[in-house]
């Protein structure tokens, strides 16, 4: 018997032990990823919970009637736990406070029936310094019906300082 063919056995038994052994530290390299953003997600979901936005799409796209509004800055929060492995829905909230055009802000009130506001909306913190002090909360429960279904819109208007509050849910 040749050298060659001494090796031979033992090599044909060493391919598929190497074979294996990759496959396995591929499994543990990718479940090491996903591990890591496991921890890191509660991080990230505390940084996007206090994150103020001033991306004017989302508030242009969901809630109609601001018309050309100057600026916004909104968050989005969650009750629920989205960086968990449980399968199931996760309940989006948007809020946002809107600094309207006067001729926006004007338009916006004399299109629907607006009523003093019965209770003050909870402005979240993070939001509280884009309010103007003074501020008059007005409702429209009609505004509000017309934007239903799987969302939950609830739109405060004080037309006379130009400037609105939305609050969406998302479920």
């Amino acid at each position: 018997m040749t050298r060659w063919t001494r090796r031979v056995p033992w090599l044909l038994a060493a391919v598929p032990i190497l074979v294996l052994l990759a496959a396995c530290g591929g499994v543990a390299w990718l479940a090491g990823g996903a591990l890591a953003a496991d921890l890191a997600c509660p991080y990230q979901l505390a940084e996007d919970r206090a994150k103020i936005r001033t991306e004017r799409g989302f508030p242009a796209e969901q809630v109609p009637g601001l018309g050309e509004f100057l600026d916004v800055h909104w968050q989005v929060d969650t009750p629920a736990n989205p960086c968990s492995r449980v399968p199931g829905p996760t309940d989006w909230r948007y809020q946002g406070v809107v600094r309207l055009r006067p001729a926006d802000a004007r338009a916006l009130a004399a299109a629907y029936p607006w009523e003093p506001a019965a209770i003050q909306p909870a402005v979240w913190p993070g939001l509280s310094p884009y309010v103007p002090a003074g501020v008059r909360w007005r409702h429209s429960v009609r505004y509000d019906e017309g934007y239903g279904g799987t969302r939950h819109l609830q739109l405060h208007l004080d037309p006379d300082r130009a400037v609105a509050l939305f609050d969406l849910r998302d479920s």
